[in-house]
C-alpha cells in the first residue's frame, strides 16, 4: 500500500473542524454507496437510478465541504485517511532585470532570458543569498486546490 501523502505543510486553515469533519464522513459514506451501486448495476434499472442520486448526492454534498473548509477550516485526519483540505500552493518569478541592478555580480551566472531558477537555488542554498534579499526580485502567485478523499 503506498504511503499517504502529508498535506499538513500545504494545507491552508488546517484545524480540523468538527463541521468538515461530519461531512467528509458523509462524503465518504455516499462515495462508498456509489461503488456498490455500480457493481449492482448490470442487475436491476432501479439501481441505476439510485445510483444516480446518490451522484447527485456526492455533487451537493462536495459543495458544501468546498464551503465548510472555506468557513471552518481543512481537516487532516491524525492517520491522513480522513482529508478535506484546501491547499495553498505557491510559485515565485523572478524579474531578471530587477535581479540583474541588485546582484550584478551574480547575473551573468544567473540570468539567460529569465533567472535560471536552479541556479538561483544553489546560491540560496550555499548562503550566498538570502530571501530577505531576494523579495524585489520576486513575484509570488498562488493557486488553491480541494484534496478530498
Amino acid at each position: 500500500m503506498a504511503q499517504p501523502i502529508d498535506y499538513s505543510k500545504s494545507a491552508v486553515n488546517l484545524c480540523n473542524p468538527v463541521e468538515v469533519l461530519d461531512l467528509l464522513l458523509e462524503y465518504k459514506k455516499v462515495r462508498k454507496t456509489i461503488a456498490d451501486l455500480e457493481e449492482k448495476l448490470a442487475q436491476e434499472s432501479i439501481v441505476y437510478r439510485a445510483l444516480k442520486q446518490r451522484e447527485q448526492d456526492i455533487q451537493t454534498i462536495d459543495r458544501l465541504l468546498r464551503a465548510a473548509i472555506d468557513k471552518f477550516g481543512s481537516y487532516l485526519g491524525s492517520n491522513m485517511d480522513m482529508v478535506a483540505i484546501k491547499q495553498r500552493r505557491v510559485s515565485k518569478a523572478y524579474d531578471a532585470r530587477r535581479f540583474s541592478e541588485l546582484f550584478p555580480q551574480f547575473a551573468p551566472a544567473i540570468i539567460e532570458q529569465t533567472v535560471n531558477v536552479p541556479s538561483l537555488k544553489g546560491l540560496l542554498k550555499g548562503g550566498l543569498l538570502g530571501e530577505e534579499e531576494l523579495a524585489p526580485c520576486v513575484t509570488e502567485s498562488e493557486t488553491f486546490a480541494y484534496i478530498i478523499r
